[in-house]
Parts: structure tokens; sequence; C-alpha cells
């Protein structure tokens, strides 16, 4: 299982770029600065979802080598049971 990186610098750059030019063309009223705090926690919760999807990968990878290791281990209980079967050969003694 191998985890990808995502480099986030330019989609903020892009993000910031975009909400300023909004703000420009709009006449709502809003200040720069309330915008810039918004910005700011849209970029701590995009933050916090992407270490939420880490711990998630994470997990599922954990779930997912258990499982193999699990599917194994019953193969191997499997071979061993039918190997058992068709090779017990008891002794029968006369007297």
């Amino acid at each position: 299982y191998r985890t990808s990186t995502v480099d986030y610098s330019s989609y903020y750059s892009r993000t910031t770029a975009v909400l300023q030019q909004d703000y420009n063309d709009s006449m709502s009223g809003t200040s720069v600065s309330d915008v810039n705090d918004r910005l700011s926690a849209l970029e701590l919760r995009v933050q916090q979802q992407e270490d939420e999807l880490t711990v998630m990968k994470a997990a599922l990878a954990d779930v997912l080598r258990r499982l193999a290791a699990s599917e194994d281990s019953a193969a191997t209980a499997t071979k061993k049971q039918h190997g058992r079967k068709g090779t017990f050969r008891g002794s029968m003694r006369t007297i």
C-alpha cells in the first residue's frame, strides 16, 4: 500500500487569487480581512480533512493487511485439512 502526497500550495494560491478577484468584482461590501479570515478558515479545514484522510488510509491499509493475513491463515488451514483426509493410513494389525 502506497500513499500519495499532494502539493496543495498551488491550489491555495489559485484559491486566494480567485477569492480576491471575486471580492474585487463584488459590490457586497465584504472587507478584505473578512475574505482573508474566511480563506484561512477554509485552508485550516482542508488541512484537517487531509489529516483525517491520512488516518483513514492508514486504518484501511491495516484492515487490508489483517484481512490478507486472515485469508492466508484460512487457506493454510484448509490445505492442511484436505491433506490429512487423503493421506491418513491407519495400521491394521492382524493377530
